[in-house]
């Protein structure tokens, strides 16, 4: 993927003429937000869409979290919608973004593999809290008449503590959604049935 964005490793600033899905998004006037607490992201490899968003007034958020439990909270906080819920309350985001590092630490400290106790942990609690999240927005006092687009994926694999080469382990990932999807492997286009 490297071709595209300029990155083929952490730490590096992506290429500012590779827009992401969600400048494509924000451009349409379509409200976006990124929660991450892996510092990196907005640190270094989004960088140019983040200064490029405040400098033409896009809708999109680039926001980052101290830990994991607090993108969980911020995530809840955009999906949450009740009866009661404040009138004046920030318009709902269209795009949700975000990452958890549950799996990706655990894997960087002890080990990637399903035989990891420690990685397996990571990738259950993970699990956990995005069902609270899909629980949340199915509680959605207007959910009925919404249309969601749900994906969940993972950004790599790993072998050993590391990843970035290769092998198969390190470039096996997996999308999980909640609608039937046809995957283009040429140009990694998807569309949704």
């Amino acid at each position: 993927m490297g071709y595209y964005n300029g990155v083929d490793d952490n730490g590096q600033i992506k290429n500012p003429q590779a827009e992401t899905f969600l400048t494509k998004i924000a451009k349409t006037g379509k409200n976006a937000s990124f929660t991450t607490s892996w510092r990196e992201h907005t640190k270094l490899s989004y960088r140019p869409d983040i200064i490029n968003s405040i400098e033409t007034g896009l809708p999109v958020e680039y926001t980052h979290q101290i830990d994991d439990e607090a993108t969980y909270y911020q995530i809840l906080k955009y999906v949450s919608k009740t009866e009661n819920m404040n009138k004046m309350a920030q318009e709902d985001p269209d795009v949700i973004f975000f990452t958890f590092e549950h799996a990706d630490h655990a894997g960087h400290d002890t080990g990637y593999g399903n035989q990891n106790e420690a990685y397996v942990q990571g990738c259950k609690d993970a699990d956990s809290w995005g069902y609270e999240i899909i629980k949340a927005i199915e509680a959605r006092s207007t959910y009925q008449q919404e249309d969601w687009l749900i994906v969940i994926s993972t950004d790599h694999g790993g072998t050993g503590t590391d990843h970035g080469g290769q092998t198969p382990f390190e470039k096996m990932t997996w999308i999980a959604c909640n609608k039937k999807i046809e995957m283009n492997s040429e140009n990694l286009n998807f569309a949704v049935k």
